[in-house]
């Protein structure tokens, strides 16, 4: 899915930068997400810690963003791409599951990509499984449009 162009949502209070005292609620939310996506089984101890050392150096980067409700990270979001050449690619939208169905996911996605495209990107993308509806509904929220089928390839 792909915008190039911003769209008119409420402020997302709570959205910021993460901070590295949000490590541990990243690892937690990182490490869930392929499973609930279907993508493979728990992540082991040993790939856990490689997920926190990826996350860190995200930190670092100020590619990883969280929306924080009474001082906890409930809903994270992760820049995997941003070149001012080749756009942006939002990756890692995680939210848990008792913050699910209020709007977090498409309020922090649009709020997000409206910033990048400020900043003068040309345009953002992100993937989402083709069947999973509630994502795409939040995504399509956000201002992403379907522009086709492609394969996502993990190595």
């Amino acid at each position: 899915m792909v915008a190039t162009e911003p769209v008119d949502v409420p402020p997302l209070g709570g959205l910021r930068l993460a901070r590295h005292d949000d490590l541990e609620a990243l690892t937690d939310m990182a490490c869930q997400l392929p499973v609930e996506d279907r993508m493979g089984p728990p992540i082991s101890r040993s790939g856990r810690a490689s997920v926190r050392a990826r996350l860190r150096h995200s930190i670092s980067r100020q590619s990883t963003w969280v929306v924080e409700s009474r001082g906890q990270a409930v809903a994270k979001v992760d820049l995997a791409l941003c070149s001012p050449r080749r756009g942006a690619q939002i990756a890692g939208v995680y939210v848990c599951p008792a913050w699910r169905a209020q709007g977090l996911a498409a309020a922090a996605v649009a709020a997000i990509t409206a910033r990048l495209l400020a900043d003068g990107l040309l345009g953002v993308t992100l993937h989402v499984r083709a069947d999973n509806e509630r994502a795409r509904g939040a995504y399509e929220r956000a201002g992403f449009v379907d522009r086709g089928a492609w394969t996502l390839a993990i190595h």
